[in-house]
């Protein structure tokens, strides 16, 4: 093979490696229904898998040509600013923090792994570092830079479209909770990406030399901009946005001003910036920011995790607990006095997986170090860019910077996903790139070893094929068991479900097998909770999850969450095997021993104590939780359910009092209070109840039918049947559940006749 073989082999490595880099944009659009958690875990799985085949090429292609290897520091006839690459040196010892607190973190496989679903552990990092890397030796050459933001624009703006017509309900399609999710799977995710292809496009009409297609680029933005705000409704994206663009226009006047002018600006700037820290230092000392959250559900929920992420830094500051703990903190400083309200109108004790702010996260999940660095990292963007709008006065460092301060100011109340990760890691490359040379026909190598070649090709292909079955091909088959055991489940085919199951557990990969087990774990909690007798397929289903959870519990004890639900598992079989109340007994004492205040594990040993026989015990740990929360009303709706289950209807009605006062008011709560009204003939507060189920549920079909029926009850059947009849018309579906009432209504006078 001679020398002009072998260059040509290595000009091919360089098209498909570029390719490949091309395509990685298409991720977010990418969406497999067939797995759990379609909207992340396909992107992941596919980025991987790319991203494996980008850098095996990429490792190939950098040993033998030196000038597309990392640089840490530039030659001084090329660059303009210093000579060290301090975005690549602090992006590297970012990851290099964020691996070594993984080690030590209270569970470093579900740091490394992450969870099924968020997908944020230390492994993703790794990729988008990697990806990061790759694009660094691409991206001087410009006709790639320009190409790379093309590709993320193009992808962007039918992702965006695709949002707007599901906020708008256009060919079928629905939204998660009145917000448009797109291809991202949460509303949050879709808006934190949504500012990639938004500054992109603003990005490549600075770069456009024709006056047209640069403002067709800046009305797309906008345009795009707009789409976004109507369709996800997301806070955090729109202070981002006008924080930037104030960032942004701030700057560029700066450097249109005489020196007197920027003295007063910066002056200016800095009192301004005073008189914020001052007015939020005393809106906290005085409480009127809290008494102002207090009024907004989520920003009160917010406030509530950023507190409990301070307490959890306070107690690990150097290691943290690490990525995707924060589980951890939360359960041990929750105040369990603090309540989200439910869509009826409830209340519950609400549960964070992150602390919605991204420093605060970098800092309880991997200590003051790591975020030390996160936060320099954002200093040497901000810093290079400013510094190079200023010896260029190129308005496309200006959209970069833009990019970079929404980004950043959306994650001080947001999250990022593995999309934002990527594409984050992905333009941070274009900065670090900024002062290498603009190769234009790089010497590929000088002298090569044809054998050598062959060896270490070979050496790499496989090792990363290894990696990929391991870190990639296994978990795909593995979601996939997991998606058809859950799907199984769902149809009642609980054999098939536990046999699905136990390919998935072959595979032994912990990171998919744990979420889907709590996942069971919840649903099959719920699904049969209160029934005290099951089938024996639905016995054999619930002790096999059961035992799942078990060995949970047993490898990550600090999930104290688990606790709670394994004792609701314990509670379905208790009522058969005493054995299981015993245990759901003992899970409970752990649980108020580990910290938990949960209202729920008060419940669960109140039940497991009435299943024993032990009313006196099981009825003083109710009284116990409403001491614990006097203003809460499900306490008393607990204690309700008990005496119901005596037959003690008297009390029944005293607890159901109780908590309507304090407004817990609940749609099946007010079904066994009119049940218990209308046995002790108190008709006319009966039909209040149900009158109050009609406003409560927005007069559906149901609570309809109910009213009805407690109008025929107190022999008012005209009433009733205009109930009925009103229904029928309003929901045609239950015609024939409506004809059939009123056959019993007209059987019913002919027979009094």
């Amino acid at each position: 093979m001679n020398i002009n073989r072998l260059e040509k082999i290595l000009v091919f490595v360089i098209k498909t490696l570029s390719f490949g880099v091309l395509i990685t944009p298409l991720l977010p659009a990418i969406l497999f229904q067939v797995f759990l958690f379609p909207h992340a875990f396909g992107k992941m799985i596919f980025a991987q898998g790319l991203i494996g085949v980008i850098l095996t090429l990429y490792l190939i292609l950098c040993f033998f040509c030196a000038e597309y290897r990392p640089k840490l520091f530039f030659s001084s006839k090329n660059r303009i600013r210093k000579k060290y690459n301090w975005v690549l040196i602090i992006a590297t010892l970012f990851v290099l923090a964020l691996g070594i607190t993984t080690f030590f973190s209270i569970d470093p496989s579900v740091s490394f792994w992450g969870t099924l679903g968020w997908n944020n552990g230390l492994l993703t990092i790794l990729y988008c570092f990697s990806f990061f890397i790759v694009l660094l030796s691409l991206l001087p050459e410009r006709k790639f830079l320009k190409n790379f933001l093309k590709i993320n624009f193009y992808v962007g703006v039918p992702i965006i479209l695709y949002g707007l017509a599901e906020y708008m309900g256009f060919f079928g399609l629905q939204v998660g909770e009145g917000r448009a999710i797109s291809t991202l799977g949460n509303a949050i995710y879709f808006s934190s990406y949504t500012i990639f292809p938004i500054f992109a496009s603003f990005a490549l009409g600075s770069l456009e030399k024709r006056t047209k297609k640069r403002y067709l680029y800046l009305v797309i933005g906008i345009l795009e901009i707009v789409m976004v705000i109507i369709s996800s409704q997301t806070r955090a994206f729109i202070i981002g946005l006008v924080i930037s663009f104030i960032t942004v226009i701030s700057i560029y006047g700066f450097f249109r001003l005489n020196k007197t002018w920027k003295k007063t600006f910066i002056v200016t700037s800095f009192l301004l910036l005073a008189i914020v820290v001052i007015g939020v230092w005393q809106g906290l000392n005085s409480g009127s920011v809290y008494r102002y959250a207090n009024r907004y559900q989520t920003i009160k929920t917010r406030i509530v995790a950023w507190q409990i992420a301070w307490q959890g830094v306070k107690e690990k500051p150097l290691i943290g607990w690490g990525i995707e703990n924060f589980n951890a903190p939360f359960e041990k400083y929750f105040d369990y006095n603090f309540y989200t309200p439910n869509a009826d109108g409830t209340l519950s004790e609400p549960g964070v997986d992150f602390p919605h702010n991204k420093i605060l996260e970098v800092a309880v999940s991997n200590g003051i170090f790591s975020v030390t660095l996160y936060l320099a990292l954002f200093i040497v963007l901000f810093s290079a860019l400013v510094f190079y709008y200023k010896k260029t006065r190129r308005i496309f460092f200006l959209a970069i910077l833009g990019l970079f301060v929404a980004y950043f100011v959306q994650n001080l109340f947001a999250f990022d996903s593995f999309v934002s990760y990527l594409l984050f890691f992905s333009f941070l490359s274009i900065v670090g790139s900024l002062d290498i040379v603009d190769y234009e026909g790089r010497t590929l190598f000088k002298k090569i070893n044809i054998m050598f070649l062959t060896i270490f090709s070979i050496t790499i292909m496989g090792l990363s094929v290894f990696l990929f079955y391991f870190v990639t091909i296994k978990p795909i088959i593995a979601n996939y068991w997991a998606s058809k055991s859950y799907s199984a489940y769902t149809q009642n085919n609980y054999n098939l479900s536990l046999s699905y199951l136990k390919n998935m557990d072959n595979l032994g990969i912990d990171f998919v097998s744990d979420r889907l087990n709590m996942q069971l774990a919840s649903s099959v909690s719920s699904r049969l909770a209160g029934a005290s007798q099951i089938s024996p397929e639905e016995e054999i289903y619930v002790i096999d999850i059961t035992s799942r959870l078990e060995k949970m519990i047993s490898k990550r004890p600090y999930r104290i969450d688990n606790y709670t639900l394994l004792g609701r598992l314990y509670i379905i079989l208790g009522y058969k095997d005493k054995e299981y109340a015993i245990k759901g007994l003992a899970i409970s004492d752990k649980a108020f021993e580990a910290g938990s205040r949960r209202l729920q594990t008060y419940n669960n040993k109140a039940v497991s104590f009435f299943q024993l026989g032990q009313k006196e015990e099981g009825l003083s740990i109710l009284d116990q939780a409403i001491v614990l929360k006097p203003d809460y009303g499900l306490p008393y709706t607990l204690k309700a359910q008990a005496h119901l289950s005596f037959g003690e209807k008297d009390l029944v009605l005293i607890n159901l009092e109780k908590a309507f006062a304090l407004g817990y008011i609940k749609r099946s709560n007010l079904e066994v209070y009119a049940q218990i009204l209308f046995d002790y003939g108190k008709n006319n507060e009966a039909i209040e109840a149900l009158t109050k189920i009609v406003d409560l549920s927005g007069s559906d079909a149901k609570s309809l039918y109910y009213l009805a029926d407690g109008y025929k009850r107190i022999g008012d059947k005209e009433k009733a049947k205009i109930i009925i009849e009103n229904m029928t018309e309003k929901f045609p579906e239950y015609k024939v559940q409506g004809d059939i009432f009123l056959q019993a209504l007209e059987k019913e006078s002919r027979t009094k006749k």
